[in-house]
Protein backbone atom coordinates (compact mmCIF):
# COMPACT_ATOMS: atom_id res chain seq x y z
CA UNK A 1 0.00 0.00 0.00
CA UNK A 2 0.88 3.55 -0.03
CA UNK A 3 1.81 4.71 3.58
CA UNK A 4 -1.02 5.56 5.32
CA UNK A 5 -2.44 4.42 8.94
CA UNK A 6 -4.20 2.26 6.82
CA UNK A 7 -1.70 0.28 3.20
CA UNK A 8 0.67 0.39 -3.30
CA UNK A 9 -3.31 0.17 -3.34
CA UNK A 10 -4.14 -1.74 -0.10
CA UNK A 11 -0.82 -2.19 1.15
CA UNK A 12 -0.14 1.48 1.10
CA UNK A 13 -3.31 2.62 2.61
CA UNK A 14 -2.61 -0.32 5.42
CA UNK A 15 0.54 1.47 6.77
CA UNK A 16 -2.31 3.83 7.84
CA UNK A 17 -4.78 1.63 9.89
CA UNK A 18 -1.22 0.58 9.56
CA UNK A 19 -0.24 3.62 7.26
CA UNK A 20 1.09 0.86 5.06
CA UNK A 21 -0.74 -2.69 4.54
CA UNK A 22 0.59 -4.62 1.38
CA UNK A 23 4.16 -2.84 2.25
CA UNK A 24 4.59 -3.42 6.09
CA UNK A 25 7.45 -3.30 8.55
CA UNK A 26 9.92 -5.94 10.30
CA UNK A 27 9.10 -8.67 12.78
CA UNK A 28 7.38 -12.43 12.83
CA UNK A 29 4.61 -12.87 10.07
CA UNK A 30 4.14 -14.88 7.00
CA UNK A 31 4.25 -14.14 2.98
CA UNK A 32 1.96 -15.56 0.92
CA UNK A 33 -0.07 -17.13 4.05
CA UNK A 34 -2.90 -15.74 5.95
CA UNK A 35 -2.35 -12.81 8.59
CA UNK A 36 -4.06 -6.55 14.91
CA UNK A 37 -4.37 -8.02 18.58
CA UNK A 38 -4.73 -6.28 21.55
CA UNK A 39 -6.15 -7.91 25.33
CA UNK A 40 -7.75 -5.24 27.69
CA UNK A 41 -6.41 -2.53 29.76
CA UNK A 42 -3.88 -0.92 31.74
CA UNK A 43 -1.97 -1.88 34.39
CA UNK A 44 -3.90 -3.50 37.47
CA UNK A 45 -2.82 -2.98 41.11
CA UNK A 46 -2.73 -5.50 43.74
CA UNK A 47 -5.71 -7.85 45.16
CA UNK A 48 -7.10 -7.32 48.04
CA UNK A 49 -7.56 -9.96 50.56
CA UNK A 50 -11.11 -11.72 51.68
CA UNK A 51 -13.05 -8.64 52.46
CA UNK A 52 -10.37 -6.45 51.72
CA UNK A 53 -9.77 -3.82 49.75
CA UNK A 54 -7.64 -3.81 46.63
CA UNK A 55 -3.88 -3.31 46.72
CA UNK A 56 -2.75 0.19 45.50
CA UNK A 57 -2.50 1.15 41.64
CA UNK A 58 -6.32 -0.42 40.81
CA UNK A 59 -7.10 -1.84 37.27
CA UNK A 60 -7.65 0.96 34.62
CA UNK A 61 -11.08 0.22 32.49
CA UNK A 62 -10.13 -0.49 28.78
CA UNK A 63 -12.60 1.84 27.57
CA UNK A 64 -10.87 4.69 29.51
CA UNK A 65 -7.68 3.72 27.26
CA UNK A 66 -7.03 5.70 23.99
CA UNK A 67 -6.24 2.87 21.92
CA UNK A 68 -9.75 0.74 22.68
CA UNK A 69 -12.11 3.08 20.51
CA UNK A 70 -9.55 2.06 17.30
CA UNK A 71 -9.53 -1.70 18.34
CA UNK A 72 -11.51 -4.12 15.87
CA UNK A 73 -11.53 -5.69 12.37
CA UNK A 74 -11.44 -3.49 9.12
CA UNK A 75 -11.97 -3.79 5.49
CA UNK A 76 -11.69 -1.99 2.61
CA UNK A 77 -13.68 -1.77 -1.11
CA UNK A 78 -11.74 -3.76 -4.03
CA UNK A 79 -9.25 -1.66 -5.92
CA UNK A 80 -6.36 -1.24 -8.74
CA UNK A 81 -3.05 -2.08 -7.10
CA UNK A 82 -0.22 -0.22 -8.07
CA UNK A 83 2.16 -2.70 -6.70
CA UNK A 84 0.87 -5.72 -7.80
CA UNK A 85 0.90 -7.62 -11.82
CA UNK A 86 -0.06 -10.62 -13.27
CA UNK A 87 3.97 -11.75 -13.87
CA UNK A 88 3.44 -13.32 -17.03
CA UNK A 89 0.76 -11.29 -19.09
CA UNK A 90 1.64 -8.13 -17.27
CA UNK A 91 -2.23 -7.32 -16.47
CA UNK A 92 -3.50 -5.55 -13.52
CA UNK A 93 -4.49 -6.81 -10.71
CA UNK A 94 -6.87 -5.48 -8.28
CA UNK A 95 -6.84 -6.15 -4.55
CA UNK A 96 -8.89 -5.92 -0.67
CA UNK A 97 -7.48 -6.32 2.27
CA UNK A 98 -8.57 -6.56 5.92
CA UNK A 99 -6.83 -5.28 9.30
CA UNK A 100 -7.32 -7.01 12.53
CA UNK A 101 -6.11 -4.67 15.86
CA UNK A 102 -7.32 -7.09 18.47
CA UNK A 103 -4.28 -7.40 20.73
CA UNK A 104 -3.75 -4.50 22.96
CA UNK A 105 -0.69 -3.91 23.55
CA UNK A 106 -0.62 -1.00 26.38
CA UNK A 107 -2.63 1.77 26.73
CA UNK A 108 -2.26 3.29 23.76
CA UNK A 109 -1.06 0.57 21.43
CA UNK A 110 -2.33 -2.44 19.31
CA UNK A 111 -1.41 -5.21 17.51
CA UNK A 112 -1.68 -4.96 14.20
CA UNK A 113 -2.22 -8.52 11.77
CA UNK A 114 -3.03 -7.45 8.08
CA UNK A 115 -4.33 -10.05 4.98
CA UNK A 116 -4.46 -8.78 1.34
CA UNK A 117 -5.83 -10.65 -1.11
CA UNK A 118 -5.34 -10.12 -5.15
CA UNK A 119 -7.79 -11.12 -7.88
CA UNK A 120 -8.16 -10.67 -11.60
CA UNK A 121 -11.16 -8.43 -11.34
CA UNK A 122 -12.23 -5.03 -10.74
CA UNK A 123 -14.75 -6.14 -7.92
CA UNK A 124 -12.56 -9.01 -6.42
CA UNK A 125 -14.98 -11.95 -7.22
CA UNK A 126 -13.72 -14.99 -9.28
CA UNK A 127 -10.50 -17.06 -8.17
CA UNK A 128 -8.00 -15.26 -5.54
CA UNK A 129 -4.67 -14.97 -7.40
CA UNK A 130 -2.58 -14.52 -3.84
CA UNK A 131 -2.97 -14.26 -0.63
CA UNK A 132 -0.16 -12.24 1.37
CA UNK A 133 -0.29 -12.01 5.40
CA UNK A 134 1.82 -10.40 8.32
CA UNK A 135 1.19 -10.20 12.22
CA UNK A 136 4.42 -9.96 14.04
CA UNK A 137 6.14 -7.48 16.98
CA UNK A 138 6.36 -4.70 14.45
CA UNK A 139 3.04 -4.44 13.18
CA UNK A 140 1.28 -2.40 15.37
CA UNK A 141 -0.40 1.00 15.86
CA UNK A 142 0.60 3.13 18.85
CA UNK A 143 -1.50 6.47 19.73
CA UNK A 144 1.04 9.61 20.51
CA UNK A 145 -0.99 12.26 21.34
CA UNK A 146 -4.50 13.51 19.87
CA UNK A 147 -5.10 16.76 18.01
CA UNK A 148 -8.44 18.56 17.29
CA UNK A 149 -8.36 19.16 13.34
CA UNK A 150 -11.66 20.28 11.35
CA UNK A 151 -13.75 20.26 14.47
CA UNK A 152 -12.57 16.38 15.44
CA UNK A 153 -10.49 15.00 18.35
CA UNK A 154 -8.32 13.06 16.29
CA UNK A 155 -5.59 10.91 17.09
CA UNK A 156 -1.65 11.29 15.95
CA UNK A 157 -0.48 7.63 15.33
CA UNK A 158 2.51 5.80 14.50
CA UNK A 159 2.03 2.77 12.66
CA UNK A 160 4.91 0.08 11.84
CA UNK A 161 4.85 -2.89 9.79
CA UNK A 162 7.35 -6.00 9.48
CA UNK A 163 7.03 -6.06 5.89
CA UNK A 164 6.07 -9.29 3.95
CA UNK A 165 9.36 -10.36 2.63
CA UNK A 166 12.32 -10.78 5.20
CA UNK A 167 14.98 -9.85 2.15
CA UNK A 168 13.11 -6.78 1.18
CA UNK A 169 15.46 -4.74 -0.71
CA UNK A 170 12.51 -2.52 -2.69
CA UNK A 171 13.00 -5.25 -5.81
CA UNK A 172 10.30 -6.93 -7.74
CA UNK A 173 9.22 -10.16 -6.40
CA UNK A 174 7.27 -12.62 -8.14
CA UNK A 175 5.02 -15.12 -5.47
CA UNK A 176 2.57 -17.49 -7.18
CA UNK A 177 2.86 -16.10 -10.87
CA UNK A 178 2.10 -12.38 -9.27
CA UNK A 179 4.63 -10.04 -9.49
CA UNK A 180 4.79 -7.45 -6.57
CA UNK A 181 6.72 -4.26 -5.89
CA UNK A 182 6.56 -1.30 -4.24
CA UNK A 183 5.08 -1.28 -0.85
CA UNK A 184 4.74 -5.14 -0.88
CA UNK A 185 8.95 -5.26 -1.01
CA UNK A 186 9.92 -2.66 1.59
CA UNK A 187 11.12 -3.73 4.85
CA UNK A 188 10.54 -2.49 8.02
CA UNK A 189 8.86 0.84 8.36
CA UNK A 190 7.29 3.29 10.82
CA UNK A 191 4.68 5.75 9.17
CA UNK A 192 3.24 8.70 11.27
CA UNK A 193 0.05 9.70 10.07
CA UNK A 194 -3.44 10.41 11.75
CA UNK A 195 -6.31 7.86 12.81
CA UNK A 196 -9.98 8.54 13.31
CA UNK A 197 -13.10 6.55 13.23
CA UNK A 198 -16.46 7.71 12.86
CA UNK A 199 -19.75 6.79 14.58
CA UNK A 200 -20.46 4.77 11.28
CA UNK A 201 -16.83 2.97 12.22
CA UNK A 202 -15.75 4.23 9.00
CA UNK A 203 -12.04 5.01 9.66
CA UNK A 204 -10.42 7.89 8.66
CA UNK A 205 -6.27 8.41 7.81
CA UNK A 206 -4.58 12.09 7.45
CA UNK A 207 -3.85 12.85 3.37
CA UNK A 208 -0.50 12.69 2.89
CA UNK A 209 -0.60 15.00 0.14
CA UNK A 210 -1.28 18.11 1.82
CA UNK A 211 1.43 19.99 4.32
CA UNK A 212 2.48 17.52 7.19
CA UNK A 213 3.09 19.80 10.36
CA UNK A 214 6.48 20.69 12.25
CA UNK A 215 6.91 16.72 13.89
CA UNK A 216 5.83 14.92 10.33
CA UNK A 217 1.90 14.43 10.81
CA UNK A 218 -0.83 15.21 8.10
CA UNK A 219 -2.67 18.07 9.40
CA UNK A 220 -6.01 17.50 7.31
CA UNK A 221 -7.77 13.85 7.03
CA UNK A 222 -8.66 12.51 3.32
CA UNK A 223 -11.96 13.02 2.23
CA UNK A 224 -12.89 9.32 1.72
CA UNK A 225 -12.67 6.58 4.53
CA UNK A 226 -9.63 3.84 4.13
CA UNK A 227 -11.87 1.07 5.63
CA UNK A 228 -14.80 0.20 7.46
CA UNK A 229 -15.00 -1.94 10.99
CA UNK A 230 -16.50 -4.92 10.55
CA UNK A 231 -16.47 -5.86 14.41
Amino acid sequence: MTNKIFGAAAVAACVALMAGCGGGGGGGGSSGGTSMTSSAGGSTGGTGGSGGSGGSGGSSSPSADPITKFMGSYVNTCSLDTAAADATTGASLYSKYAISMQVQKSTTKVGMQVIVKFYDSADCSGTERLMLSRQGENDYMNIDNTATIGGLQVARATSGFGGYFADADGKLRTVSGVALGGTYVVGVSAVKNLAYVDAAGKFYSGDMNQPLDTNGYPTVLKASPDATKVN
